[in-house]
């Protein structure tokens, strides 16, 4: 059939196209792309690479990258979802620790940790008791006893006399006291037989009020309250005294014979002062000396001198009075009663 006509568009060169007229066609000659001009610039419309393919200017209207057909099923609702599963039962999936977020209430323990908390409870060595009811066996053994901050009793230490000396002696060494002690103490020995025997218990008060600032003893009364009969034959105790060359108050404990032997020494302490009973925890024991030469006098039970029996003093003055009483050879035979 003869071609009776021939219709162009504009052609040219792409680099030559130039901006087309709204509805205008423009075919490149070198590139053979064909264009259309629009309010807003050439389109493309054609071009051997993408023959067959999605135009941009078409799929993509946004060019945002995404199909516009994409974005709208992006922001259908889950309730507009079809086809979907009734249940999604989770698959075995792990997650490194650096994926998980921890918090106050839940944080990972390193196998360091674990083991600082275990030894804790090994360390121990028992098994603590719950308060709400569990009992214990054996000795529950505590370093002191302590009531408040006024009264203290504990276990002091032993020592040992060697055999065939004589006047051993020891000190119970105070520590240094930053305040004026007002109160007493009780010192108790207890031993049993090594080279005689010294079974028994002796237990000696000392009320005292002493002045640290100069280091002297303000009062004192110092008496035995126990001596068991084998006990008291062969030991003593000092009352308090201050140590010029320490400035230390001591008490000493005496062995009166030269036999060996091992005693303990206790402690207890009640004072005004709330820091003096903690002198015990801190009462150190010197070695056995004898260059001490002073000899003690046999431990005896006292009764102070003002005891009362019924309202009635056991012994007053009254009772021996020296100047009552002609010496021997002032009496004569005219003065004895009943010639």
């Amino acid at each position: 059939m003869a071609r009776k006509a021939l219709i162009q568009i504009r052609r040219g060169l792409e680099k030559d196209i130039g901006t087309l007229a709204v509805g205008e066609l423009g075919y490149c000659t070198d590139t053979q792309k064909l264009y259309i001009g629009t309010s807003t610039g050439n389109v493309l419309m054609a071009a051997p690479e993408i023959s067959g393919d999605m135009l941009k200017s078409i799929y993509d209207t946004n060019n945002n990258g995404k199909v516009d057909k994409a974005e709208t099923a992006d922001s259908i609702a889950w309730s507009g979802v079809t086809g979907k599963p009734s249940a999604f039962p989770p698959t075995a999936h792990t997650h490194p620790a650096a994926e998980v977020t921890e918090s106050a209430a839940k944080r990972f323990v390193s196998d360091t940790e674990k083991s600082a908390w275990n030894g804790k409870q090994n360390n121990l060595g028992y098994t603590p008791l719950n308060k709400a009811g569990d009992t214990a066996s054996g000795t529950l053994q505590v370093p002191a006893l302590k009531l408040d901050n006024r009264y203290l009793e504990t276990y002091v230490g032993g020592i040992s006399f060697a055999n065939g000396v004589a006047n051993q002696k020891f000190n119970l060494v105070f520590p240094a006291m930053t305040a004026d002690f007002a109160g007493w103490f009780e010192i108790d020995i207890i031993s049993s037989w090594s080279y005689a025997n010294g079974a028994g218990r002796m237990t000696k008060r000392i009320a005292t009020h002493t002045n640290q600032t100069n280091r002297t003893i303000r009062s004192q009364d110092a008496y035995y309250l126990n001596a068991d009969p084998l006990i008291s034959d062969l030991f003593a105790i000092s009352d308090l005294w201050n140590d010029s060359t320490d400035g230390r108050y001591k008490v000493t404990v005496v062995s009166r014979t030269s036999a060996a032997n091992t005693i303990h020494v206790f402690g207890k302490v009640m004072s005004i002062n709330t820091n003096a009973p903690d002198l015990f925890n801190n009462v150190t024991l010197s070695t056995v000396y004898t260059t001490d030469t002073t000899v003690h006098p046999k431990a005896v039970v006292q009764m102070p001198a003002d005891a009362e029996v019924a309202g009635q003093k056991i012994w007053h003055a009254g009772n021996l009075n020296p100047a009552s009483y002609l010496t021997k050879g002032t009496i004569t035979w005219n003065q004895l009663k009943g010639g």
